[in-house]
C-alpha cells in the first residue's frame, strides 16, 4: 500500500521506495511489539519499559567498534576483513 502511494500516486521514484520501506518496517515493528506483548501477557508475563531500553554494554560495544573501525580501516580493504570485523562484533554482542 505504501509503495503504491509513494511510487504511483506521488511519483517519487527511488526516494518513494525508501519511504515506503520505512513505513513498512515501522508497521511491522509495531505489530511485532504488540503481538509479543499480548502473547506474554496471556502467558503470565509482560514487557516493561526497562526491558526495552538499550543496555550500557551496547553503548560500550558501539564505541569500541567505531574506534576499532577507525584505527583498522578494515572496511575499505576488502570483503573478508569487513566480514571478519562484523562477525567479531556480532560474537561480542
Amino acid at each position: 500500500m505504501a509503495a503504491y502511494v509513494f511510487l504511483e500516486v506521488a511519483s517519487m521514484g527511488a526516494y518513494g521506495l525508501v519511504l515506503a520501506n520505512i513505513v513498512n518496517m515501522t508497521v511491522r515493528t509495531g505489530w511485532s511489539v504488540w503481538f509479543i506483548q499480548s502473547f506474554l501477557l496471556k502467558n503470565g508475563d509482560g514487557i516493561g519499559a526497562n526491558d526495552l531500553k538499550i543496555q550500557p554494554a551496547t553503548y560500550v560495544l558501539g564505541v569500541m567498534a567505531s574506534v576499532a573501525r577507525q584505527r583498522l580501516s578494515c572496511l575499505h580493504k576488502g570483503l573478508v576483513p569487513a566480514i571478519t570485523f562484523s562477525g567479531a562484533y556480532i560474537l561480542i554482542m
